[in-house]
């Protein structure tokens, strides 16, 4: 999709601690593939590749973390690399 930076930046906004600190670096464009959604299911969309450095909640920046997350009917539905408690 076009606004593949837009849909996931909104999504990242809903996750993170501080999401007004969230530095991205796309890298690349999307690309179509498939990424396990739960257990045994897989879910084909496209894969965007992107860093992300963001404040956690004691204020320090992370450091760059590299991530990719599936987008399927304009929406993330899953990404590699992200603990949510």
């Amino acid at each position: 999709p076009e606004n593949y930076q837009e849909i996931v930046t909104a999504w990242l906004s809903s996750g993170l601690a501080d999401p007004k600190s969230v530095v991205v670096k796309w890298l690349g464009a999307p690309r179509q593939g498939q990424l396990p959604v739960v257990k045994d299911r897989q879910v084909s969309g496209y894969l965007v590749d992107f860093t992300v450095n963001a404040r956690n909640l004691f204020g320090a920046y992370t450091g760059p973390q590299k991530h990719t997350a599936l987008i399927h009917n304009g929406k993330v539905v899953t990404a590699t690399g992200f603990i949510y408690h």
